[in-house]
């Protein structure tokens, strides 16, 4: 009787201390635009990413659902190296109606690159005015011509309460008495 009241405490305890009106983002935002390899005579041996200054977001759902993707809404974008990685945060930034929108980049990694394609993938933190920072995930494929960019929350933050529910049912099952 006294594990099932302390557990019970414990878990008011979590759920107590969890915020109630926790906002994490949702949806994703992508972006297109130019783009400059630089470390290197090309983009096969690219390390770092020079952006130009006419990036637009492309697509944009849930949270990000209220940007226009008519080409209205610019989007700031720093240059960064990715080999090695060097933040240059935030990577991206968007405001509209007020509300601005990050990412910071914290690991990136070089899925493909040859001398006429390059494919990047990262996590980092997405970030807006009024909602909880949310981690998340960058995608960059990028050609001689253009790139395209995609950020996505991760449902880590689910995942975690799942495993704390799952935990707390296991250690109050039932235990056969020797």
């Amino acid at each position: 009787m006294v594990k099932k009241a302390l557990l019970a405490i414990l878990a008011a305890t979590v759920f107590g201390s969890m915020s109630a009106n926790a906002d994490f983002i949702t949806g994703s935002i992508a972006f297109t635009g130019d783009w400059l390899p630089t470390g290197g005579t090309g983009i096969g041996d690219a390390t770092g990413i020079d952006f130009t200054s006419d990036i637009e977001v492309q697509g944009a759902t849930g949270d990000y659902a209220v940007i226009p993707t008519d080409g209205s809404v610019p989007a700031m974008f720093n240059d960064f190296t990715f080999d090695p990685f060097a933040s240059n945060n935030p990577l991206w930034s968007v405001t509209y109606n007020g509300v601005t929108y990050t990412f910071s980049l914290s690991a990136i990694g070089i899925d493909f690159q040859s001398a006429t394609s390059l494919v990047l993938s990262g996590t980092g933190t997405l970030s807006a005015t009024g909602f909880d920072d949310t981690a998340g995930t960058w995608v960059f494929t990028g050609n001689a011509l253009s790139f395209s960019g995609i950020s996505v929350p991760e449902p880590g933050t689910l995942a975690l309460f799942g495993l704390g529910l799952a935990g707390l049912g296991f250690a109050s099952r039932k235990r056969p008495v020797a």
